[in-house]
């Protein structure tokens, strides 16, 4: 799927994914697939492009008190613990970038973090979650499939222009 990306998650994981008041998996298009009882779940993450900037982002967990990495961040201003706590994280970004006409991605980073784990951008961008227009990350410990501060995230936000 153009400008799309995969996500793997353990069935497990999908009702927190989904959160509280999510009937669906919001409005970018994401289509749950259970190969069997049991089995990881696929996830198709699409959205339309739209007018916007490229942007992204290396965020330390930093014991609680995230961080963004200066020198890895492009596109986003601050970073903070989100409403669930540890390991909900919520994003603001910079002017010029638009959140709600893409599909954003997140992915562990190995050197901030403190044990094996997951990350998963959560749509929409509003909501019982993070504020209007913050992109929410939460970030799973592997080995207990609980949100956890100890995994650094990166987040990649695709250029919304698509070549025009």
């Amino acid at each position: 799927m153009p400008g799309g990306s995969l996500a793997v998650l353990p069935p497990q994981l999908l009702d927190e994914f989904r959160g509280p008041s999510d009937s669906g998996f919001g409005s970018v298009g994401v289509e749950p697939r259970v190969d069997a009882p049991g089995r990881p779940a696929t996830f198709a993450m699409g959205g339309q492009s739209g007018n916007g900037e490229t942007a992204y982002a290396l965020v330390n967990p930093n014991g609680g008190s995230p961080v963004l990495i200066g020198n890895h961040t492009s596109g986003f201003s601050d970073v903070s613990v989100g409403p669930f706590g540890p390991g909900d994280y919520c994003l603001t970004p910079s002017p010029g970038v638009n959140l709600n006409a893409t599909a954003a991605v997140a992915s562990m980073e190995a050197f901030y973090s403190d044990a094996i784990g997951i990350a998963s951008v959560r749509y929409p961008t509003q909501g019982p979650t993070c504020g209007p227009n913050q992109l929410e990350v939460k970030t799973w410990d592997a080995a207990t499939l609980s949100l956890s501060d100890q995994i650094a995230f990166t987040v990649n936000v695709p250029d919304q222009s698509n070549g025009q």
